[in-house]
């Protein structure tokens, strides 16, 4: 049987071009964790984290980050109090540079499935980072956090990209060692947040600014140009040109 997407016509082509659109989009809102992009964490205690095992990622670790990769958006998760079990993600909602971000309002509501309270949606924000050093280096996480620390400072390192950009500089990808910072939380006690120290400047092929080459690329490529169509050639005269 012949159909849209198998016969070799234009139709064919339209119906495989809408396709590709379609499983792009799917693709899309597939979670980079679940895509095998492991997650970066900042643990209570102080201590960073990578993937489902939680392999420790020591402070002071460089890694480079991919500006275009920023996005934010919105996460949604239970409140329960001690005893009622651990606290479960209920939903998450994020879009990037081109995205429109809706208010939270618009939002679809989740409820607690154990308590039925209704969760409320929180800002969140999210980027990707390679590893420069140590024993993950070459490895690309994923870093996102709703707490005000998190936050904060991803939005520093938002502000200081967009400063290099106005200053006309094409060393726009920080360059950042990961530590943590803590404070007295008047109900919780010490209370660790993440600290993003940049280190220096590199550009979209990876180069350092002033210096050589980072240890890997820093995984922001153009998509490749078209060949030029070649001219079509005229059939010799006296000769029929195939229909």
């Amino acid at each position: 049987m012949t159909t849209a997407v198998t016969n070799p016509n234009a139709a064919g082509l339209a119906a495989l071009a809408s396709l590709r659109t379609g499983l792009a989009q799917v693709r899309s809102t597939i979670s980079s964790s679940v895509a095998g992009e492991p997650l970066l964490r900042l643990l209570k205690d102080g201590a960073w984290v990578m993937g489902r095992e939680d392999n420790t990622v020591a402070n002071g670790t460089e890694a480079i980050i991919n500006p275009m990769s920023f996005q934010t958006g919105y996460s949604c998760w239970t409140n329960r109090a001690p005893g009622q079990g651990k606290n479960e993600l209920m939903g998450e909602e994020m879009w990037g540079l081109n995205g429109q971000k809706p208010p939270a309002s618009a939002l679809p509501q989740h409820h607690d499935p154990r308590t039925q309270d209704l969760c409320a949606w929180r800002e969140q924000m999210s980027v990707n980072m390679k590893f420069l050093d140590g024993p993950f280096e070459g490895t690309q996480a994923l870093y996102k956090s709703s707490s005000v620390g998190g936050l904060r400072a991803l939005t520093d390192m938002l502000d200081a990209i967009m400063r290099q950009i106005d200053s006309g500089s094409e060393y726009i990808c920080p360059i950042i060692a990961i530590g943590s910072d803590s404070y007295q939380h008047a109900s919780y006690g010490r209370t660790y947040v993440p600290k993003l120290e940049l280190v220096s400047w590199a550009n979209m092929q990876g180069q350092e600014e002033g210096g050589e080459p980072v240890a890997v690329d820093v995984a922001i490529k153009e998509e490749p140009k078209p060949e030029p169509k070649p001219e079509p050639v005229a059939a010799p005269e006296g000769r029929r040109r195939r229909v």
